[in-house]
């Protein structure tokens, strides 16, 4: 499982003891939790009702579950960047598939979820498009550099 979480966190380090993390000088901003892809809904609605206020869990596919302090979700970092550039939400393109990508998708101007996305995920969306297996991302990526 660690060389699994490594590919996405390649400076994960093994602590032996969950007290240890207290002495890192990391600061922890989310917890990410791996299941069996199987139920996850309803993982998810556990989780809402065990940490009601503490931390929000996302889907982020795959039968992972993040678990994110309130506001530390991919819209905030656009908005850090958006403002930070000068560039306003509306010119501003984003793709998602997952629970995480939602306030993401609500952000930008233009807003794509791909046809195997989370019910939810396409209606945070303002349009749906092909999946990651027909190449969707690369078609409108190409069609918008080209208008």
């Amino acid at each position: 499982m660690f060389r699994i979480v490594k590919f996405y966190y390649p400076s994960i380090k093994k602590l032996e003891r969950l007290e240890d993390v207290a002495n890192q000088e990391d600061e922890i901003f989310k917890f990410a939790l791996t299941f069996s892809n199987i139920g996850i809904e309803e993982k998810l609605a556990t989780l809402e009702e065990v940490l009601a206020d503490q931390m929000i869990p996302v889907s982020s596919g795959h039968g992972d579950i993040d678990l994110i302090i309130s506001g530390v979700h991919k819209a905030n970092g656009l908005a850090k960047l958006s403002n930070e550039w000068g560039i306003a939400p509306t010119e501003i393109a984003a793709f998602g598939d997952s629970g995480n990508d939602i306030e993401m998708l609500e952000y930008a101007g233009l807003s794509y979820a791909m046809e195997n996305a989370q019910e939810k995920v396409k209606q945070a969306s303002k349009e749906v498009i092909g999946s990651n297996n027909q190449e969707g991302v690369l078609e409108v990526i190409e069609q918008l550099l080209n208008h």
